[in-house]
């Protein structure tokens, strides 16, 4: 059944072709479907990501000459020079090269002496003219990141194979979320993660459940890798992990009205400004929707507005008779 606002006729007569729409600013809305999701959101705390700690254990012996790397979580930067140090075991393999060199032996020899400095460990731009400092190796930063462990000082004398520098990245991080056993098929049939440190989203590269769970709190652990140049290890953060679970379709709060305990929608007719009032069964959703159940299919096109005129027409012309 279809009604026509009949009682705006004489200002039709008169107007420039205004439409129902103009005159009274009734706004349309198709009937359409909203992805339903369900999520939770769990404390998390950001921890170095172990994967990208680096050691630095040379592979010869030698004495520290000059330190750069000097304080615990000192900012250091991929190539900056940790320190400079005198290997005598460098210096022979140097000084092999450099006799092999100028005295023009066998190329087999040449290349041979070459490997082995290239075996012991030394930076690239010093493999490209090892002659040209005999008595100063260099040990340089392989990463980006910040000084963890400091094993020497000025003057020491270090043992090849020993860890004298530890280097954590400043920018890959874990991010660990607990989360009760009751959750962890959730977390398996999730379809969205997200991490927040300080309210700022942070990027997340992968994320995996731990095999482990706790035995006395029954709590498991989702851990997010997180790439971030602006988190620190040690923050609080949040979780929120979401799960799709259908699609439903929706019409707006606005564009129902309750009438003798039905609930109706006025769907657009065929001519301009002809609405047709429909009883809908809906169920609440959320603060802006409500879930459609029946009575209308999804792409028709409603009234999102004027709910109490079109109301009014529909019982001036007798229209609620379903």
């Amino acid at each position: 059944m279809r009604i026509l606002l009949t009682f705006l006729v004489p200002f039709l007569l008169c107007a420039d072709r205004l439409s129902i729409e103009q005159l009274f600013n009734v706004k349309t809305t198709k009937v359409a479907k909203k992805d339903l999701f369900v999520q939770k959101t769990y404390p998390a705390i950001v921890k170095l990501d172990k994967s990208e700690i680096v050691d630095i254990a040379p592979r010869f012996s030698g004495y520290v000459e000059k330190l750069y790397a000097k304080e615990p979580m000192q900012h250091i930067k991929r190539g900056d020079i940790l320190a400079l140090i005198y290997s005598p075991e460098v210096y022979n393999a140097k000084e092999e090269y450099k006799n092999s060199l100028k005295f023009g032996l066998d190329k087999r020899m040449t290349t041979a002496s070459y490997l082995k400095l290239k075996l012991l460990g030394l930076p690239k731009d010093e493999l490209k003219n090892p002659t040209k400092t005999l008595t100063i190796t260099k040990i340089v930063a392989p990463i980006d990141g910040f000084l963890l462990k400091k094993d020497v000082y000025p003057g020491s004398f270090f043992q090849k194979g020993k860890t004298i520098f530890r280097i954590a990245s400043n920018e890959h991080f874990w991010v660990e979320a607990q989360i009760p056993g009751k959750d962890i098929d959730f977390y398996k049939k999730c379809d969205f993660i997200s991490a927040y440190v300080r309210n700022e989203k942070v990027k997340i590269t992968s994320h995996k459940l731990l095999p482990i769970i706790d035995a006395d709190s029954a709590l498991a652990i989702v851990r997010l890798f997180v790439k971030s140049k602006d988190v620190l290890a040690g923050e609080y953060a949040k979780v929120t992990i979401r799960e799709h679970k259908k699609s439903i379709l929706v019409v707006p709060k606005t564009a129902v009205i309750r009438k003798n305990g039905k609930w109706y929608a006025f769907k657009v007719g065929e001519y301009e400004g002809e609405y047709e009032p429909v009883a809908v069964q809906i169920k609440p959703l959320d603060n802006r929707y409500y879930q459609l159940i029946s009575g209308l299919k999804e792409g028709e096109t409603i009234a999102d507005s004027a709910m109490f005129l079109l109301d009014s027409d529909a019982q001036i012309n007798g229209l609620y008779n379903d």
